[in-house]
């Protein structure tokens, strides 16, 4: 019993280390337009040049209209590039559509930064019904420089 119990340890630490793990910075922009924001759990994934992330709930109290939200995500590198991330939401809460203006992800360790402009309504009562889309980076910035084009 005891094999077995150092056995499920390891086992569990492996899992567990993050030694895999990567930081990137994220800003989340709602628009500033009448009921933008949403109360709504919000959900993240990066799809990056070589693999995806786990999708990430982004914690907040709430996207408010015309507000920044900033997070830090701890997880799998995805690759020297990000030409795609999804993101959603789960349609919960009193006023759950989003007016979603953009989203940029920094990676910290190449101190570069892709825009994902969005735009658009993601909601079951607002625009086309979408709750999740997948949004191309339309450039990236690094160390001052401004590379535009896709990814």
């Amino acid at each position: 019993m005891k094999l077995f119990s150092l056995t499920l340890v390891a086992v569990v630490g492996f899992f567990l280390d993050s030694s895999d793990g990567k930081k990137y910075s994220v800003k989340v922009v709602t628009a500033d337009r009448a009921n933008a924001g949403t109360d709504a759990h919000v959900f993240l994934t990066l799809l990056g040049s070589q693999r995806s992330c786990a999708e990430t709930q982004l914690v907040t109290q709430g996207f408010r209209q015309g507000a920044s939200d900033h997070f830090t995500l701890d997880v799998a590198d995805v690759g020297q590039k990000i030409p795609k991330i999804r993101i959603r939401h789960d349609n919960s809460g009193f006023s759950p559509n989003w007016f979603l203006q953009e989203v940029r992800i920094t990676d910290e360790d190449r101190h570069e930064t892709f825009w994902f402009p969005c735009e658009r309504w993601l909601g079951t009562e607002e625009g086309d019904g979408q709750i999740s889309l997948e949004l191309p980076s339309i450039g990236s910035e690094s160390q001052g420089k401004r590379n535009s084009g896709p990814i």
